[in-house]
């Protein structure tokens, strides 16, 4: 082989290989000789990563095939006169000579450096400029259209002509605004060692070797963006490029040919003219407010999937916001009557900073994560509103049950978080507010859940909403193909006090924290989505219809359809790239292609009209994605047979953003007064009115200045409800009324004008019963000629009920809540189950007097108003209805005239029924009274009789209208056997329907004598085992007799030998007494005795006694005195 050499080897990856061309020639190490050989390659499987090769010494020998993967190579430089297509294709040459990590300042100098580097002389370089030129003008149609940069081609050829190129010292690098040349060529490249795969891609002149080029000091970064437009509005501006960088400048960004104009030195110099028609495209593009263009898009002419998609999320917006939870008001219990879910209140108000600031840019870098996190796997939102809710509960919420499962684990990075991001989860971070420049303080440890103030909380649901522009373009083609969507929504939780507290200066911080973390979410929902729809979906079907064997081989396919456009995943995939391969699996499949789909929307005006209505969704590059999308799901339906369950699209899900949230805005003021009425019952009065500064915006267009005190900041909602109005016992009697209401509507006892039910299958979910007057307000009836007239108003239907007059409007009469003889319709709205709720709308002022009143039954309910997307998310405020509450929309207010109402399914839990009092206009009633007059005096004309025979002479007129009628009658009669025959099947039918009615009663039996075997069996385990438990409680019970007994015992012992020591003390203080009054008197003797005086004593048993001493006694011995002395 002439004019080659090897270079440093490398081991094959699938990035290298998905840059090899046929007749490549390669020098690789075959696994089973053990040695190096060189070899030419003749063809290739990029998606089974193989190709097959000969040897170069020997073409026409036998061919091989080698796996890729882990296969060591070097690429041989052939000469010009071996390289069989580098001369037709200089493109080629040239990226194989500038490396894909190299990064320059725009297209021109780089041209400038490939003639250099290559050893040219400067010729063919306004050719390749000129070409440079065109794949910049097919981005600017294709993409963002910026104008600046055609500005800058021009600017930088006039350059060139005044100031030749000169053969730089090395590579220019330049960190703001540099360009990636082609965006994942340079497979070869190994970030860990450089210098090892630095010689992959070395090209050789003409003839003569090419010196290797410097290599850089920093490997450069992969897809990086130019930032060529300015920061959206309400978006926070955290630098250049998106980046969230704390050296972030905090004035928009500039463009390139901005931020090269302002030195003469720069090859984007420009005049003052020039500038100012510069600034001024600038300023008349709306759709610079976006995202950076990805560099692969500015140098090839190509939108990537990545970008397109990329665009489809800056039409979406931001979506995230600042909450805070309330706990539910409704006090109802029980297994059927559940409390209604707690109240998230969404501060949509909210803008973020523009510029951030430097807490919100360093929490958004550093305070995040890592972090510890809760994933909480549930149907519906009612555990994670629990957890959120209640903090001193959420470590006892850890675990499983049947309906739930919650974990903790920690986070990382958002990356990280994706292996969580499934259908019906929910992802909570949790964080303490700190305030000043630290802002918040990631929680790490599990327990420290229970005391964060602070949570992002990110939630899947599993909705249509979010592919709705897809499903209508697949849908004008094939009415069976649908796309699901997992809606992502992402929400920062305060505690309430936090709510309370913090200023609207703190809270906006707090938005601009979230509006980052948002935006760091953009790159995980690109890499879910390219990943998910095209790369996975693509190969997916490719394989299947391999499986399938319906087709030929790839390598059969022309050659430019064989591999067009294929990249491994993490690569950049071309739009026209995928185009391409979409058209030829379609082209193997054998239906519609993306051309065909192209020209069916064409010609569809409802497709075409829906496509221009959401022009601004639908540009070219987003219409040609979501058409090779439509094309895919396509070919998947025609491999499966028209099979639409077993497709994969089915399982497929989109990972999108979505602003729908089930929450209010306005945190309503209450201000209770206690009334009592005439009858002497007392009741509570609760007037709304909307927070201060925070007001509809329509507020002051509806509402009379009479109506409210701007000084005073009074702004009345317009509604009023009264609760403990009425007694338990009399609701109980209208919920009787309401239930026989029930049965007559199922027997077909009331006229079908007067109700109308909303079926789903064979299940009722809500009935609407009118009385006194209806209003026409379905499709098919306002579609009626005459349904504007009396303002849609009908008197085809009962009087008001008796027991609504009495129990009902009697008592609110007699309350003062509303005005006497005024009520003159009324409607029962039944919502039988609670699945189902009425959607937004206005009880119209042309047909209705204010007040509205309204009476709620059998459980709790909430009136929403200001709700979207048929009523149900997305709310201004509500009003609590418990059982037993009278709602009155008054007259001039906000409630009733400035904002729609309705009742959401997710706020009634069982059975609820509203009880509706009105005032139809009395013009509307008059006129109405008209209608069916008139309808009813046509239907008698549509009545007669019978004209007897024989009574006048029959004409030929008379004759011809009898034939008439006589062959009418044969046809009548012709279509009556018809009848009898239809009819005569139909009752075969139902006899066979009976048969299988007996025996499905059969088994019904046979399944109730089962159940009632099983209940035997149950009730005699139930049966032995209280017996069992009666037996422990007897035992129980003789033992606590035994015990009591013992005590008792135990207490008449202690109360004797009491009184036992109360006697022994009682005597012997009586003995001492005793012996002192006996001591007394004998010394009282003694001492008479002494004296020769004479004694007397009396004593009760002795009597009285008197001693006389005849002699003066002799004095007593000493001895004798000593013991008197001591008994004294």
């Amino acid at each position: 082989m002439v004019g080659t050499r090897a270079a440093g080897s490398a081991v094959m990856d699938p990035g290298t290989a998905a840059v090899l061309r046929t007749d490549d020639r390669l020098k690789v190490y075959h696994p089973r000789s053990e040695r190096w050989e060189s070899v030419v390659v003749k063809k290739i499987r990029k998606r089974r990563c193989r190709i097959e090769v000969c040897r170069e010494d020997d073409p026409s020998g036998a061919l091989e095939w080698l796996d890729l993967p882990g296969l060591k190579y070097k690429r041989l430089r052939s000469s010009a006169k071996s390289s069989g297509g580098s001369e037709a294709n200089p493109s080629v040459k040239a990226r194989r000579v500038v490396k894909p990590r190299r990064r320059v300042r725009a297209v021109g100098p780089i041209v400038r450096q490939r003639a250099v580097a290559t050893g040219g002389d400067g010729e063919g370089v306004a050719d390749e400029v000129e070409e440079a030129e065109k794949r910049l003008k097919g981005a600017y149609e294709k993409s963002l259209n910026p104008p600046s940069l055609i500005h800058m081609i021009r600017l930088e050829k006039k350059w060139e002509k005044r100031n030749p190129p000169e053969q730089p010292s090395g590579w220019a690098r330049d960190d703001d605004g540099v360009i990636d040349l082609v965006e994942g060529e340079d497979d070869d490249y190994n970030e860990e060692d450089p210098e090892a795969s630095g010689s992959g891609s070395e090209v050789q002149g003409k003839g003569e070797e090419e010196e290797e080029v410097a290599e850089p000091s920093t490997p450069p970064r992969r897809g990086s963006y130019v930032p060529i437009s300015f920061i959206a509005p309400h978006t926070p501006d955290f630098g250049p490029s998106g980046s969230l960088s704390r050296d972030a400048p905090s004035t928009p960004s500039e463009s390139p040919v901005a931020a090269g104009a302002k030195s003469r030195e720069s090859p984007f110099y420009m005049t003052r003219r020039v500038k100012r028609r510069l600034s001024e495209l600038e300023a008349s593009f709306d759709f610079w407010e976006g995202r950076a263009l990805p560099c692969a898009d500015l140098v090839s002419g190509e939108s990537s999937v990545r970008s397109v998609l990329a665009r489809i999320l800056d039409v979406k917006g931001t979506t995230s916001s600042v909450c805070y939870m309330r706990e539910t008001e409704s006090k109802q219990e029980g297994m059927q009557l559940r409390k209604l879910p707690h109240i998230m209140y969404r501060m949509s108000y909210l803008e973020p900073e523009s510029p951030a600031s430097s807490s919100a840019r360093s929490c958004v870098e550093e305070a995040l994560f890592p972090a510890r996190a809760c994933v909480i796997q549930s149907d519906d939102d009612v555990a994670y509103r629990e957890y959120v809710m209640w903090p001193s509960r959420r470590l006892e919420m850890l675990g499983e049950n049947d309906k739930t499962s919650c974990s903790t684990c920690m986070a990382d990075s958002i990356a990280a978080m994706r292996r969580h991001l499934r259908e019906n989860s929910c992802v909570i971070l949790h964080y303490r507010y700190r305030g000043g420049e630290a802002l918040l303080e990631a929680c790490q440890a599990t327990r420290s859940v229970a005391e964060s103030d602070l949570q992002i909380c990110l939630s899947l649901k599993q909705s249509t909403t979010g592919t709705t522009e897809i499903n209508r373009v697949a849908g004008s083609i094939s009415k069976g193909l649908k796309l699901s969507a997992l809606c992502l929504k992402l929400d920062l939780f305060i505690s309430p006090t936090l709510a309370k507290n913090l200023s609207t200066a703190e809270l906006s911080t707090l938005a601009t924290v979230v509006a980052g973390f948002e935006r760091g979410l953009e790159d995980l929902i690109l890499g879910w989505n390219t990943d998910t729809l095209f790369h996975r979906y693509l190969a997916d079907l490719e394989r299947k219809f391999e499986e399938a064997g319906s087709g030929n081989e790839a390598e059969d396919l022309p050659c430019d359809c064989a591999g067009a456009g294929a990249a491994p995943r993490g690569c950049c995939l071309s739009l026209d790239g995928l185009l391409r391969r979409v058209n030829c699996l379609c082209a193997r499949v054998g239906c519609m292609d993306t051309n065909k789909i192209f020209r069916a929307l064409r010609a569809d005006a409802e497709a075409s009209a829906f496509i221009q209505k959401n022009s601004k969704f639908f540009c070219r590059s987003t219409t040609r994605l979501v058409v090779a999308l439509v094309g895919l799901m396509y070919a998947d339906l025609a491999l499966e047979g028209g099979k639409d369950r077993e497709c994969l699209y089915r399982r497929m899900r989109v990972l999108c953003r979505t602003d729908s949230r089930d929450s209010f805005r306005y945190e309503m003021l209450v201000r209770e007064t206690l009334c009592k009425g005439v009858c002497g019952r007392e009741f509570v009065k609760n007037e709304y009115f909307f927070p201060p500064r925070h007001i509809p915006d329509n507020y002051r267009d509806v509402v009379p200045a009479s109506q409210y005190d701007a000084a005073a900041d009074i702004y009345p909602a317009g509604v009023t409800t009264y609760t403990d109005l009425f007694s338990d016992e009399g609701l109980r009697k209208v919920e009787g009324r309401v239930v026989e209401l029930e049965h007559k509507i199922s027997q077909r006892l009331l006229p079908e004008s007067c109700y109308d039910r909303s079926q789903h299958w064979n299940c009722v979910r809500r009935t609407k019963t009118f009385f006194g007057a209806r209003y026409l307000w379905t499709k098919e009836q306002k579609s009626q000629s005459s349904a504007g007239k009396a303002g849609g108003i009908r008197l085809d239907v009962p009087r008001v009920p008796k027991w609504v007059r009495e129990d009902v409007e009697d008592p609110l009469v007699r309350c003062r809540v509303v005005p006497e003889n005024f009520i003159n319709s009324s409607a029962v709205n039944i919502y039988h189950d609670g699945s189902e709720g009425i959607q937004s709308h206005y009880d119209d002022d042309s047909r209705f007097a204010r007040p509205i009143v309204s009476l709620r039954l059998f459980s709790d309910s909430r009136l929403s108003f200001g709700t979207q997307f048929f009523g149900y998310v997305n709310g201004s405020f509500f009003v609590p209805m418990p059982r037993g509450c009278i709602t009155v929309m008054e007259e001039r207010g906000y409630a009733a005239n400035g904002i729609k109402h309705s009742v959401r399914p997710t706020d009634m839990t069982a059975k609820s029924v509203a009880v509706i009092l009105r005032h139809v206009h009395d013009e509307c009633m008059e006129e109405a009274a008209e209608i069916l007059m008139d309808e009813t005096g046509r239907w008698f004309q549509g009545l007669g009789l019978e004209e007897g025979q024989g009574k006048r002479p029959v004409d030929d007129s008379q004759k011809e209208a009898r034939a008439a009628e006589k062959a009418e009658a044969d046809v009548q009669k012709v279509v009556r056997s018809v009848i009898r025959q239809v009819q005569g099947r139909v009752r075969a039918e139902q006899r066979a329907a009976e048969q299988r009615e007996k025996a499905a009663r059969a088994a019904a039996r046979a399944a109730e004598r089962e159940c009632a075997k099983v209940e035997r069996e149950c009730a005699k385990v139930v049966k032995e085992l209280l017996q069992s438990v009666q037996g422990r409680l007897r035992v129980e019970q003789r033992e606590a007799a035994d015990r009591d007994k013992a005590a008792r015992a135990a207490e008449r012992d202690a109360r004797l030998v009491r009184s036992v020591v109360r006697g022994l003390v009682s005597s012997t203080i009586k003995e001492v007494q005793r012996e002192k009054a006996t001591a007394k008197v004998v010394a009282n003797i003694l001492k008479a005795v002494a004296g020769g005086r004479k004694y007397k004593f009396s004593s009760k048993k002795t009597g009285k006694a008197t001693f006389y001493l005849a002699k003066k006694p002799e004095p007593w011995p000493e001895d004798a005195q000593n013991i008197v002395q001591k008994k004294s």
